[in-house]
């Protein structure tokens, strides 16, 4: 089979990412946004930015933390709310990790996620030179992206996203690599998921990040559009890979290797290789969780606390322990979500269950066999 240039320099980046044994620091400079979308998990912004030393004694301690990886790397994540709208402090950041990094022989990266709206010459000419990785927000065409994606006037924001594709082309050009798309569905665009899929590729689009809005109320009629939507995009996608056509979709490339995989409980170990910490410059493993709470920046890491996370190794939900899957499942172990959702990190959240059950059953019935030996063959080399 054929493999284009591009498609090589894509599956290269990808793999090089999974491979990397890394602290992940996710910042949250600024909780607030230029937009004020129906779904954003932050929910009723502070309207605050990160202090300097907030963040910079978070950046010590990650560098702290790096300094025990294989792979002797820091990558820092700046998240908001909207960073762009605080960019010039970024820079700040960026120069400060960067000198302190190279002080300790540390490999560094840079990532962040951003509705686009504020992205310009300059901030894509930063990104080009630090070799930012980033993410797009967009949801679809401009029917389901304004659905949810509103500023703060109500309007729809898709037009905007859309005038920017010039300079995001203008990065993957030049630093060849591509952006990726992040995709939010919800039980109001579900309908459309596969629609929005193909929108989001045939504007450029190499790697797409769709994640389902877990804070929806999902009934069985939202659950059965969900599933007969899984089901048409799965098997698009099989016949995109069969085809080496250039696409990434991390939403199911990921499922694929938990099924063909043997998956721990509490897999990412975050507190462990990762460090959320929230603009008042508060601890937790991923998401701001009170009672997930792992330090300070100014008390530093709870070690003790993160050792009782790690320490846990299986699942005490009855209904997980008889599951067919529960060697290959992500989902009983994300105790973050699941603490969210049920207020009990045991309980595992239903939509994320029943998305893995279905694609499984996908898995089974609608590839043939030389693939699936295709894909233990890649999926059990650990990559």
């Amino acid at each position: 089979m054929y493999v284009s240039r591009e498609l090589r320099l894509l599956a290269s980046n990808i793999l090089y990412e999974r491979r990397m044994i890394m602290y992940n620091l996710s910042l949250e400079i600024i909780n607030d946004c230029n937009l004020n979308c129906s779904y954003c998990y932050l929910g009723d912004k502070k309207g605050m930015i990160m202090d300097y030393n907030i963040a910079k004694a978070s950046i010590d301690m990650a560098v702290h933390e790096a300094k025990k990886q294989y792979d002797k790397s820091l990558h820092v994540y700046f998240i908001g709310g909207e960073p762009l709208l605080i960019f010039k402090q970024m820079k700040e950041l960026v120069k400060y990790i960067k000198k302190v990094c190279k002080h300790n022989n540390l490999k560094f990266f840079f990532s962040t996620t951003t509705n686009a709206t504020l992205i310009n010459e300059e901030i894509i000419d930063f990104f080009i030179n630090q070799k930012f990785n980033f993410k797009v927000s967009i949801d679809g065409d401009e029917e389901i992206h304004n659905l949810n994606r509103k500023d703060c006037f109500g309007k729809g924001t898709y037009q905007r996203v859309i005038d920017k594709i010039p300079l995001i082309e203008k990065y993957e050009n030049i630093i060849e690599k591509p952006v990726i798309a992040a995709q939010v569905i919800t039980t109001n665009n579900v309908h459309k998921f596969s629609e929005s899929f193909w929108k989001i590729e045939s504007l450029g689009f190499k790697i797409i990040e769709s994640s389902i809005n877990i804070y929806d109320e999902w009934d069985k009629k939202s659950l059965e559009i969900l599933e007969k939507q899984l089901k048409i995009l799965f098997n698009y996608y099989y016949k995109i890979k069969q085809n080496g056509n250039v696409l990434y979709w991390r939403f199911l490339e990921n499922l694929i290797s938990d099924y063909y995989s043997e998956v721990p409980f509490y897999k990412c170990k975050a507190g462990l290789k990762s460090c959320y910490v929230n603009v008042e410059g508060d601890f937790y493993p991923c998401k701001d969780i009170k009672e997930m709470n792992i330090g300070s920046s100014s008390k530093g890491l709870n070690v003790g606390k993160i050792r009782k996370f790690i320490s846990i190794k299986e699942t005490e939900n009855t209904d997980c322990l008889f599951c067919h899957y529960i060697n290959h499942c992500e989902a009983k172990g994300c105790i973050m979500d699941n603490y969210i959702t049920n207020q009990q990190i045991f309980q595992p959240v239903y939509v994320k269950c029943f998305i893995t059950k279905a694609v499984y059953q996908l898995i089974k019935t609608d590839i043939d066999d030389d693939q699936k030996k295709a894909f233990i063959k890649f999926y059990r080399r650990g990559v």
